[in-house]
């Protein structure tokens, strides 16, 4: 009968190849970033749409940025996590946060740029920051909602009477073991 030894095999790559493109990332990225929010955010005057969609993109990447040394340690250390569980729910809370908010603000602002080309007289009279301030108030809300639905354990429960608007009713489950 013939018989090989077969172990699982380990992605040894990742302990060398993910911290080396996390550190190029940081490097880069956390002051681009932080220039980038301090030119739209200071600078700039007066604010535009774009200014505030930019700086709200600039602000959700350097949110992720912040959490990169703690995953460059994750993974040099043969992905063994010593931070506790907080700290990792809350990396991979921020990593999908990032994923949502940064395609969010590129929506707003190609929505933006739409607006601006294909429909200029609207757009010249919906052009006040303020409402573009509004959407990013709304959107980092409403991503942080799906984020604490997802990591806490949830029961929604919607209202019987069909003739009043949906109403989504949410509220913890408690169990007791």
């Amino acid at each position: 009968m013939n018989q090989t030894n077969c172990t699982d095999p380990k992605a040894e790559f990742q302990y060398y190849l993910f911290p080396s493109i996390y550190i190029l990332a940081l490097i880069i990225g956390l002051p681009g970033n932080l220039v980038a929010l301090y030119v739209f955010t200071v600078r700039i005057s007066p604010r535009t749409a774009f200014s505030v969609y930019i700086s709200n993109l600039a602000a959700a990447d350097v949110i992720i940025l912040c959490m990169l040394p703690l995953r460059i340690h994750y993974h040099l250390h043969e992905n063994v996590w010593e931070f506790g569980d907080f700290a990792c729910q809350l990396t991979g809370t921020l990593y999908y946060a990032n994923i949502y908010m940064s395609i969010c603000f590129m929506t707003c602002i190609c929505v933006d740029r739409y607006m601006a080309t294909v429909h200029p007289h609207t757009y010249l009279r919906m052009r006040n920051p303020k409402w573009s301030l509004l959407v990013s108030v709304a959107l980092w809300c409403f991503v942080l909602q799906l984020l604490l639905c997802y990591y806490k354990p949830q029961m929604f429960v919607y209202l019987p009477d069909p003739f009043q608007s949906s109403l989504l009713v949410s509220f913890r489950k408690t169990f007791n073991s």
